[in-house]
């Protein structure tokens, strides 16, 4: 990685956090889990532009109270045709492909193969995303995961763009959910540990429930993470979970939230009108309480 590269990648990972040093992010970026949160709802299978739709009304609610707006390409240009992301707000974009790749019980993040770091760049992206599906205990899935995780963190520093990786810690089908729950924290922090080597600029992590206490189970986590930053990603938590969880969260240490379903999942409805009203009058005051606690507990 060059200086120019170097120095653009500081300056665009700067524009993710607000003057307070936090990350206030909103995750408008699934694909594959929209159309299924969707269809969990009973819904008829929407059309693309309904989606197209949707993702823009989502934008222009909630951005202005972002410092941060996970946005895709496949289904978020015509909201940044429209200019919904505010001059100043920073956008990332997600490499990864809607799903992933299975070989047995191994999850394999596939990268799209049309859209990279550059792509997100000319785009007006302030830096990108990769979702990884993980299990630390699983070393052949783990391994790969690595590979592709090494090569996404590279591609993007070497054209000057910061990247969060998202690792999501799963369950194999051979294990019990009550032992996968009772180790989710460890292995959270296990995860986060390792992948803080590989050099990404941000972690976004699972909330590590599991024990007792969950202010020194976040503690760790930040140790875990070392130098990299990290913030909770929402997991779809109903809002006073989730609320607790940032208060958690950001007094141990992490630099933030960036939540998704949880604040605008109400709004998967076929009405137009109905879903503009739910964003505008419970997902904005939600998102704004999540901004007020994690502030709160970033001056306590």
């Amino acid at each position: 990685m060059n200086d120019d590269a170097a120095g653009a990648r500081h300056d665009r990972l700067a524009r993710w956090f607000g003057p307070d040093g936090l990350i206030i992010g909103i995750a408008i970026d699934h694909r594959d889990a929209l159309l299924n949160a969707w269809q969990r709802r009973n819904h008829a299978p929407p059309e693309r532009s309904a989606i197209e739709a949707l993702k823009a009304r989502a934008v222009r609610e909630l951005a202005p109270d972002a410092t941060l707006v996970l946005l895709d390409s496949e289904y978020g240009n015509a909201a940044l045709r429209a200019g919904a992301v505010p001059p100043g707000i920073a956008l990332v974009m997600p490499l990864e492909a809607q799903g992933y790749e299975a070989a047995g019980e191994q999850r394999v993040t596939a990268l799209l193969s049309d859209f990279g770091p550059l792509d997100a760049a000319r785009s007006g992206a302030a830096g990108c995303k990769l979702l990884l599906p993980y299990h630390p205990d699983d070393v052949a899935s783990a391994s790969l995961q690595d590979d592709v995780a090494l090569s996404a963190i590279a591609a993007c520093h070497d054209s000057g763009m910061p990247i969060v990786l998202e690792p999501i810690v799963y369950r194999l089908e051979a294990e019990l959910s009550a032992s996968f729950d009772a180790r989710l924290a460890e292995r959270v922090a296990a995860t986060a540990s390792h992948l803080a080597t590989l050099g990404p600029d941000v972690l976004k992590l699972q909330f590590p429930a599991g024990t007792s206490d969950d202010a020194a189970a976040c503690a760790t986590l930040s140790r875990a993470c070392g130098d990299v930053p990290w913030v909770l990603l929402g997991a779809g938590s109903d809002e006073d979970t989730f609320a607790v969880q940032v208060q958690s969260a950001v007094g141990a240490g992490a630099v933030g939230f960036i939540v998704g379903r949880t604040v605008w999942g109400g709004a998967l409805v076929p009405d137009e009108a109905a879903s503009a009203n739910y964003l505008a009058e419970q997902a904005v005051p939600m998102f704004r309480r999540f901004a007020r606690l994690a502030r709160s507990a970033l001056v306590a």
